[in-house]
């Protein structure tokens, strides 16, 4: 089905049945589905600060480990506020190492430990679900952004 929207590309696939299938062949597929309490609610975007560090898991350059089948983590920061729309559209900016290959690639917030909030310092975990990379800069050959 074709989004109403011409510039998403957004692709979702159900692999709750693949998931059943390989198992019941006796294969262990690592997976971690991102949950309804991983979605961030109004509040909780109004609580975020500007800065947030975030952790972008994909295939950049169609890199992984191929031995254990596993995705590279990539830790950045956001540029902008995720809840405050960028340049009039829905989105908000990251800073991130982001190649060819990361478009589709969860961006979520993770702290462990220590972290800081708008209102204090806080002892525990923080997974927050933030979005889906789509795109990254294009510059052409003497350096302009296009």
């Amino acid at each position: 089905m074709l989004h109403l929207e011409d510039d998403v590309d957004l692709c979702i696939m159900p692999l709750k049945p693949v998931l059943d299938r390989a198992n019941s062949l006796g294969f262990d597929i690592f997976n971690y589905h991102i949950n309804v309490t991983d979605l961030p609610s109004e509040d909780d975007l109004k609580k975020l600060k500007a800065i947030e560090d975030i952790i972008m898991v994909g295939y950049p350059n169609g890199l992984w480990d191929e031995h254990n089948n596993l995705p590279i983590f990539r830790k950045g920061i956001t540029e902008t506020h995720p809840n405050i729309d960028y340049d009039g559209k829905v989105q908000f900016l990251i800073d991130c190492a982001c190649f060819p290959g990361s478009s589709g690639s969860p961006v979520v917030i993770l702290n462990e430990g220590l972290f800081s909030s708008r209102e204090a310092v806080i002892a525990g975990d923080r997974l927050i679900f933030l979005s889906i990379l789509f795109a990254g800069p294009i510059y052409n050959v003497e350096g302009e952004y296009l």
